[in-house]
């Protein structure tokens, strides 16, 4: 708690030399202003559940796209030292998100979606993306309303009807060729 208080408090005092540095040094700002701000900090990683798939590191530098594919990441891996020490960038192929990663290995009937997906630390840095978190919803929507439809558990709904139901929405499933 200690850490997010003085990560809030250095975040607001940051605020008005951002400003003037932006003022000073960007055309286009000389004029600028802050209208309003967050109070809380934005905590960009936290927990995440366990699915019946995990996504590691590995699979998305390899840009593998699996068949049970239900949402496709392409963002940069960025991982920010916490203690300052700088961000590691790596580019990276477009990527599958497979469908397991939605479903909990642990807890019937329960899916996962956005950023609590079963995922390392690694991928986190780069699906945590508004896009790749709307397709991901998306999915794990029509993943439980087959579910629901057939009578099943999410885990046992067949992926294939996902991806039909999600192409048939104009979803995006493979990357370019």
């Amino acid at each position: 708690m200690l850490d997010l208080t003085r990560a809030e408090i250095e975040g607001h005092l940051q605020i008005p030399r951002l400003v003037e540095a932006l003022k000073k040094h960007v055309p286009g700002f000389e004029n600028c202003y802050i209208t309003n701000i967050y109070s809380n900090i934005g905590v960009r990683e936290t927990r995440r559940f366990v699915g019946m798939k995990e996504l590691t590191e590995h699979e998305i530098m390899d840009g593998q796209v699996p068949e049970d594919t239900v949402a496709l990441g392409a963002y940069i891996i960025d991982i920010h030292d916490g203690q300052g020490g700088g961000t590691v960038v790596k580019h990276i192929k477009p990527y599958g998100i497979p469908y397991g990663c939605l479903v909990s290995r642990d807890i019937d009937n329960l899916m996962f979606s956005g950023r609590c997906i079963s995922v390392d630390a690694v991928v986190m840095s780069s699906m945590r993306i508004m896009p790749t978190c709307m397709a991901i919803g998306d999915a794990a929507g029509v993943g439980a309303a087959c579910a629901v439809k057939h009578g099943i558990l999410p885990g046992e709904v067949d992926v294939s009807e996902v991806r039909a139901i999600l192409r048939k929405a104009n979803a995006i499933l493979e990357p370019a060729k």
